[in-house]
């Protein structure tokens, strides 16, 4: 346990799909304040069209954050 913790194993992987998930529950909160329905439509459709995308393509739903920062040097 104290190894794992030293080298970054017990760090929390999020991943692309929860993450943009909470983003849409967020922006749903937001229609009529500072965002409009077509955006929060906008960005749903979004959110249909990478999952279904990456479910064709790589045949995969979860897709975690780390990858990006590692494939870009983020």
């Amino acid at each position: 346990m104290v190894k794992n913790a030293f080298t970054g194993v017990t760090a929390k992987e999020e991943s692309l799909v929860p993450l943009y998930l909470q983003h849409l529950e967020d922006t749903k909160k937001l229609i009529g304040i500072s965002k409009a329905n077509p955006t929060y439509q906008k960005y749903e459709r979004m959110y249909r069209r990478v999952v279904e995308f990456m479910k064709k393509k790589y045949n995969i739903y979860l897709v975690y954050i780390w990858l990006f920062c590692h494939n870009y040097n983020v």
